[in-house]
């Protein structure tokens, strides 16, 4: 439903290279968010990350995190945020609660998130893929 608003109101206003998202980081375009979104969510269905899948994100408030959320959503996911600040007590905390070892991270928390889980998928600030090492999710 948000997609299909999203998509319908960029048809309609003519607004595909218009600014969508500012963060420090980074920009995006609604063409890039809506190209991003798609890609990133492509990837999760070729791994079988589908509805009933818990996503756990571990990013800042950048594009990427916008990208991850729309992605996950659009795949049927539960879409769970780890808060930058946390402990490694209350990153564990979360992945144990959630039943989750898939991560969505930034390239900059790739190597802290590797300590908790293989199952990463790193984006840049404007959420564009740079690694998916998902392989096959089980069911």
């Amino acid at each position: 439903m948000i997609l299909a608003k999203l998509r319908e109101n960029i048809a309609i206003n003519s607004v595909q290279n218009k600014v969508a998202i500012v963060s420090d980081e980074a920009s995006i375009t609604y063409g890039d968010l809506l190209t991003n979104i798609d890609a990133l969510a492509d990837d999760l269905l070729a791994a079988n990350v589908v509805k009933g899948h818990v996503l756990l994100t571990y990013m800042d408030n950048v594009p990427g995190f916008v990208v991850a959320l729309i992605a996950a959503t659009k795949v049927g996911c539960t879409f769970a945020p780890i808060d930058m600040g946390s402990t490694p007590e209350e990153f564990q905390g979360k992945l144990d609660l959630t039943n989750s070892d898939i991560i969505i991270c930034d390239v900059d928390n790739k190597e802290y998130c590797q300590e908790y889980s293989s199952n990463l998928v790193c984006l840049n600030a404007k959420g564009e893929l740079i690694e998916c090492g998902l392989g096959v999710v089980p069911e």
